[in-house]
């Protein structure tokens, strides 16, 4: 795909302002989708999306699309992506999103998430999760439900039903909750607000996602959800991610396909991951915490176990990826006030510990030196769906796809940046993230 040089366009994003005036623009745009046919045009879903070259204020040049939100990018660099429950997808050297298809929801409060007006009013644009197989057919979570189908065909059929899902308790499977293994298993598991700390499955299925059983039933108290199933490309191990709480985060493997874990370490905020990043010699990973003393990007050696901090951030990791030439993007989200007492307790749950409001992108050629990109600051009134850079899942792409969620400026628009444009970005002087900022 060729960039085109940047140019300073900001039509189409969403302004700063007050969070009053902002309520009020919100409200504005409600009704005047419902008086000119928005309402109708979003549920239609329009036929293509247009890219159009920007330019960060970091300094990155990349192309925006507004109000899609990334779901997955192939190594051939073809990206699929949301808007509602239409599937969106761009091919490589292509300036526009085609639509695809329509998704699954079952009609109910979660069927709202098909119209603008309602995602702008939640401040949640991440409304369904998508999963490419190598089969060519997509397993979707939305609604509070499994589905799978091949996109194009309309032959939807939902597969299974979370046993917890919906508004304070949570989206049922995050992302890379998700895996589909070497052998054709397919393994997920469940992510749930889960208060309580019961208990939290994970499930498989032989037959492409047809049918599921219970493999790995860990007991009350022991964690609140899972962040991340993933196979290593090294040595075909399923690897699992945990949290919230220091005593039901850990990082563990299994050499069953998840019917037994092994733990390589846990028990703090420091293996709170969201995610894990593979090398030959070594496991990457970003904190997913605001407790400062933990709150780096780190990596564990396979031959020592030994766990090196390499570079403290500003904010909890969620999600992150290696690009085709090995360039390492990781993103920290701000949170604001709240989710503080997995660590400070209930009176003390009310402490700002981020270094500012600006959710950022942290880049690292080699995994060693890294630097922070900036981008804009978080919308407070989103609260509690927080300031995130999401990126797309998928690993080995030519350019990082991210959606910005609950930000100024860029709220519910999708970034792609070239792999050698971050590079580019990343030799301009500018402070680096070493240990002991």
């Amino acid at each position: 795909m060729d960039l085109p040089g940047a140019i300073a366009d900001d039509s189409g994003m969403s302004g700063g302002g007050s969070k009053k005036s902002r309520k009020l623009g919100a409200l504005g745009r409600a009704l005047g989708d419902a008086f000119t046919g928005g309402l109708v045009r979003d549920l239609r879903g329009a036929r293509s999306i247009a890219l159009r070259p920007h330019k960060l204020p970091a300094g990155a040049d990349c192309l925006l699309a507004p109000d899609l939100v990334c779901q997955h990018v192939a190594p051939d660099g073809t990206v699929q992506a949301t808007r509602g429950y239409h599937l969106y997808e761009l091919r490589p050297g292509s300036m526009r999103f085609v639509r695809k298809c329509h998704l699954p929801c079952q009609f109910g409060k979660a069927w709202m998430g098909h119209f603008s007006a309602a995602r702008r009013h939640i401040h949640r644009s991440d409304i369904v999760d998508m999963f490419a197989l190598r089969s060519g057919e997509l397993l979707v979570s939305a609604g509070g439900s499994l589905y799978r189908g091949r996109p194009g065909e309309g032959n939807f059929q939902r597969v299974f039903k979370f046993r917890v899902w919906g508004a304070g308790m949570g989206r049922g499977i995050r992302s890379p909750g998700l895996a589909e293994l070497d052998s054709g298993r397919i393994l997920f598991g469940e992510y749930a607000a889960n208060q309580d700390i019961g208990p939290v499955h994970v499930y498989a299925s032989g037959d492409g996602g047809g049918s599921w059983e219970l493999v790995h039933d860990f007991p009350d108290g022991s964690i609140r959800h899972v962040h991340a199933i993933q196979q290593d490309p090294f040595t075909g191990a399923v690897w699992i991610c945990t949290g919230d709480a220091g005593e039901h985060s850990f990082i563990a493997y299994s050499e069953d396909e998840g019917k037994t874990f092994h733990r390589i370490g846990g028990g703090s905020q420091l293996w709170r991951a969201g995610k894990v990043y593979f090398t030959e010699d070594y496991l990457y990973w970003g904190a997913d915490t605001n407790l400062p003393e933990d709150r780096y990007i780190v990596r564990w050696s396979r031959k020592t176990g030994e766990v090196e901090r390499l570079a403290e951030v500003g904010g909890p990791v969620l999600s992150g990826t290696r690009l085709a030439k090995g360039t390492w993007v990781l993103a920290t989200d701000r949170e604001g006030t709240s989710g503080l007492h997995w660590f400070y307790g209930p009176d003390r749950c009310n402490t700002p510990t981020e270094w500012d409001e600006i959710p950022s992108l942290w880049v690292s050629p080699s995994g060693r030196r890294w630097k922070r990109l900036e981008l804009t600051r978080w919308l407070e009134e989103a609260h509690p769906w927080f300031g995130v850079p999401q990126i797309a899942t998928g690993d080995g792409a030519p350019y990082l796809v991210f959606t910005c969620l609950n930000m100024e400026r860029y709220d519910s628009n999708l970034i792609i940046i070239r792999e050698e444009e971050l590079r580019r970005w990343f030799d301009v002087p500018g402070p680096d993230a070493d240990p002991g900022r």
